[in-house]
């Protein structure tokens, strides 16, 4: 019941502008981030928890950190756009372990025993 969903949001954040280690990067990280939200909705029997962590990572995507010439005026710290041709596989190792370590330590808040953010009723 999971995995198709997991995989749908995964492929919808493919960026076509981006090389394949970027986009294998960023498609790591947000299969990460879908299966931790897959997680929190079993965990928890309803969706409330998901999107709250989906909204947390969204409001701090565009108000911490930014890529996007857009939005970066409003974000705290810039970082080059992911369709800039000076990203190297390096970089791209990088951004997917800082990622996949900031959705671990987000779940591990969430679902921890003696952690102060823990989610009740599971």
């Amino acid at each position: 019941w999971g995995g198709i969903p997991t995989a749908i949001f995964t492929l919808l954040h493919w960026y076509s502008d981006a090389n394949a280690s970027k986009n294998a990067a960023i498609l790591v990280v947000i299969a990460a981030l879908a299966a931790s939200m897959t997680l929190l909705v079993y965990l928890t029997g309803n969706l409330g928890a998901a999107i709250g962590a989906h909204w947390g990572n969204n409001i701090a995507a565009l108000l911490l950190f930014s890529n996007t010439p857009e939005i970066s005026g409003i974000a705290l710290f810039r970082y080059q756009s992911l369709a800039d041709p000076s990203w190297t596989t390096s970089s791209a190792v990088q951004l997917a372990t800082v990622g996949v370590f900031s959705v671990l330590a987000t779940v591990w808040l969430l679902v921890h025993p003696r952690s102060p953010l823990r989610l009740r009723g599971y």
